[in-house]
């Protein structure tokens, strides 16, 4: 079920209100907040895969990118993981799907927006364009 920008914004308020009661009344009980951190970060070592999109997300909702794609786009993501997950066996090391504009700069989710690249060269280019990075 996709929801529109204003659906999302208000069941997110509703989610957050209703945490929000929940949350106050397990504060009270005696260790409650060192077990709640302690069980999200051992989902988050679990589930490092679903964490990254769930961030991912997050940051695209937050800059407004459009986090829902076309049956399309999701084809040739897919492509782009099959791409990504060729080249991780192919040369021994792994490979990522990386924005060629950053979210932070404006950049979008779109297909043409992605490439497949080296890890270790998107963690070196940070938030910089691929155009600058490239040469």
């Amino acid at each position: 079920m996709l929801l529109n920008r204003e659906e999302r914004l208000k069941r997110k308020a509703e989610i957050k209100a209703n945490a929000k009661v929940y949350y106050a009344a397990k504060r009270k009980e005696k260790g409650f907040v060192e077990k709640e951190k302690a069980r999200v970060k051992a989902w988050i070592l679990k589930n490092k895969e679903k964490n990254a999109v769930i961030q991912a997300k997050r940051r695209a909702l937050k800059m407004n990118a459009e986090a829902t794609m076309t049956k399309a786009e999701k084809e040739n993501y897919a492509n782009l993981v099959k791409i990504r997950d060729n080249a991780t066996k192919l040369f021994g090391y792994k490979w990522s799907i990386e924005h060629i504009i950053p979210l932070s700069k404006n950049g979008t989710n779109a297909i043409d927006n992605l490439e497949v690249t080296p890890l270790s060269w998107n963690i070196a280019k940070n938030n910089r364009s691929s155009e600058s990075f490239w040469g």
